[in-house]
């Protein structure tokens, strides 16, 4: 039914649009028409108007809407009724655009669809997509979000409030900074509500005291130093890395440290269990994960072809 729907949009939008009065009249460059009924041996099962409908269009329909014959007999009449009253009290050009538009679904449908499937994606393209992925380099960035994701340690995402090292000029106000941030954690502590939202207002009390805290949502980080390195083009400070991956379980939080980018306390808000997949494994997983960017290259490959095909020339080009 879907199909029938989008023929029925493709066929009325000129017809909508036809409704506003036009400022200037188009010439159309030409104009098309419907061929007259074709005669064929097929068993004809109804006419409208003398058109017949024919068993094989009938069992096309049950097939393709998954239709009773009933069902699909009272669609076909419907749709010839609708045709018929069409061509008999619309104006010629919109009938004509509705027919190259209808022209343009089918051709979609039944020439660039059925060969742009996932399952046409060539096993060595995956394979080598996966290669890409999981290789210890960097990629384009693109790809940088999937890196490593077939076949890596365990990852931990997290929140922080963080007081960046350019804030702290000098021991007193490092020392100031460090006794509100502990401060903030106590409080955050002694709290019935110990989650992520609750660690988040907690940058708050900081930002009223005058403290130029920051708080940050975190990707899944690594303990592997290349896995961070290869995803995020760039390193992160290995005891961060080392606190985090200290916290016992998803919902605690650190003390107050430090490392060479600044104060930190962080929250532990959730994991990414280890992975170790081959290709083969995860094969139809990459293959439905490109299913559709593959899609939309192979059709702009398609209209490349057709432009080499058929010309095109465009005037606003020309020099």
């Amino acid at each position: 039914m879907e199909h029938r729907y989008l023929l029925y949009a493709l066929f009325l939008l000129p017809l909508a649009c036809s409704a506003r009065e036009a400022s200037t009249k188009l010439s159309p460059l030409e104009t098309w028409t419907l061929p007259g009924p074709v005669v064929t041996a097929d068993p004809v099962v109804a006419t409208v108007d003398g058109v017949p409908i024919t068993a094989a269009e009938l069992r096309a329909r049950m097939k393709s809407g998954r239709l009773t014959a009933e069902e699909a007999l009272e669609e076909a009449i419907t749709d010839q009724l609708v045709l018929a009253h069409a061509l008999k009290n619309v104006h010629p050009q919109d009938l004509s655009d509705a027919y190259k538009a209808a022209a343009v679904f089918h051709l979609v449908t039944h020439t660039f669809e059925p060969e742009s499937q996932p399952e046409t994606i060539p096993d060595d393209m995956l394979r080598g997509l996966y290669d890409e992925l999981q290789k210890p380099d960097f990629s384009e960035p693109h790809l940088m979000d999937k890196k490593f994701i077939f076949s890596h340690g365990e990852w931990r995402a997290c929140h922080q409030l963080v007081v960046p090292g350019t804030e702290l000029p000098d021991d007193e106000s490092s020392s100031t900074a460090e006794s509100l941030l502990r401060l903030v954690r106590d409080r955050y502590s002694l709290t019935p509500v110990n989650d992520a939202d609750a660690f988040r207002n907690g940058a708050w009390h900081l930002q009223d005291s005058y403290v130029p805290v920051r708080y940050e949502v975190l990707p899944p980080l690594s303990a592997t130093p290349d896995e961070n390195t290869y995803r995020f083009n760039g390193e992160f400070d290995p005891e961060f890395v080392k606190v985090l991956f200290s916290l016992p379980a998803v919902g605690s939080h650190s003390d107050v440290f430090r490392s060479k980018f600044g104060l930190h306390w962080v929250y532990l808000n959730g994991t990414v269990p280890e992975r170790r997949s081959s290709f083969e494994e995860v094969r139809e997983e990459l293959r439905g994960s490109i299913a559709d960017a593959h899609r939309a290259s192979r059709f702009q490959d398609w209209l490349s072809r057709l432009r080499r095909t058929h010309g095109v020339l465009d005037p606003g080009m020309r020099n």
